[in-house]
């Protein structure tokens, strides 16, 4: 709970739940509660909210395979977005907003094709601002000439980089 929290200045434990480590059959599942935390940057009249737990470094992997020599061996789907086994990967946050705030919800971000899918929607209903993100690897051994195939993907996924910082409206109504 310690190194969760750390991730959120002021922020306060409430509870955190977790799968049955000991049934093999069972999804890694994670919950933390927590509150308080000081995530929110004022700027003149307007809320900075950072999601705390960043952003897929798309633009930063594109930028260093794109200072390697050209691909000679083979591209394995499974490590394009994590290490293998394959696997996917959900990010749920859900930030209760004071009474009035408006979130400037930024557009859906979807980056999908056999190297993976990656998506991050963002919305809010009444005080609730949510943020999920989706990340499923691909699977399968593709040739060297793939290559520009993964370039695209990553660069797809880069544009959710924008949305590292939602501006709120306080005290706008609806």
């Amino acid at each position: 709970m310690r190194g969760l929290l750390g991730v959120l200045p002021g922020a306060e434990g409430d509870s955190i739940t977790a799968f049955d480590g000991r049934d093999l059959t069972a999804s890694p599942n994670y919950r933390v509660y927590f509150s308080r935390a000081r995530s929110i940057a004022n700027a003149g009249g307007l809320a900075l909210f950072t999601f705390p737990f960043g952003v897929y470094p798309g633009s930063m992997r594109a930028n260093a395979l794109a200072r390697l020599p050209a691909r000679k061996t083979a591209i394995n789907a499974e490590e394009v977005l994590f290490g293998p086994p394959s696997g996917s990967r959900e990010i749920t946050m859900q930030v209760t907003l004071p009474e009035g705030w408006r979130a400037r919800v930024p557009a859906e971000v979807n980056a999908s094709g056999v190297f993976g899918t990656y998506s991050t929607s963002y919305r809010q209903d009444g005080r609730v601002l949510s943020v999920v993100r989706r990340e499923v690897s691909g699977s399968g051994v593709y040739p060297p000439s793939r290559f520009d195939d993964v370039m695209a993907f990553y660069k797809a996924i880069s544009r959710d980089e924008e949305n590292r910082t939602i501006v709120i409206d306080k005290g706008a109504s609806r």
